[in-house]
């Protein structure tokens, strides 16, 4: 049998310094830098990246079919930007006509909600309705009446 010869050199872990000519001290271990392991090109992966499908030439959103808008009715009612105005002249009306101080409030507040959201018509109802309750006088109810017409708008 034939013999193999080997030369083994014996690395420690610690970096071999060496002096300089200049009389500085180098550090042998840090003149290389650390090379990466070669890596096998089959332990990674190639990166897949999926196709984008093309559109067929279409608009990119999908369109809705239109509704024709038909206008509501227009009805009376009171102008929300002269509410203001509004519970300046009813106070003094209230006040004017001696309604009682528990129902001034209820019936300032009310006959606007009512004439703003679902039409004069309502409000109209609502003082004829305090009226017969005896919670306004006839003067007071027809004062309140002029007021909820001038405050009106069509919408």
């Amino acid at each position: 049998m034939a013999e193999l010869e080997v030369d083994l050199e014996v690395i420690s872990g610690e970096p071999e310094i060496v002096e300089d000519d200049e009389g500085g001290e180098v550090d042998e271990g840090e003149d290389e830098s650390p090379k990466p392991p070669a890596l096998n090109p089959d332990a990674v992966p190639e990166l897949k990246i999926p196709a984008i499908k093309e559109e067929a030439g279409g608009p990119p959103f999908r369109r809705r079919r239109q509704r024709v808008k038909t206008p509501s009715k227009r009805t009376t009612k009171l102008d929300r930007r002269r509410y203001m105005d509004y519970k300046v002249d009813l106070r003094e009306i209230l006040e004017e006509e001696d309604v009682p101080e528990e129902h001034r409030a209820n019936v300032l507040g009310t006959t606007w909600a009512r004439g703003e959201r679902t039409g004069i018509s309502d409000a109209e109802d609502y003082v004829n309705e305090k009226l017969s309750e005896g919670v306004l006088t006839d003067a007071a109810a027809q004062r309140i009446l002029t007021v909820l017409r001038r405050y009106t708008t069509k919408r």
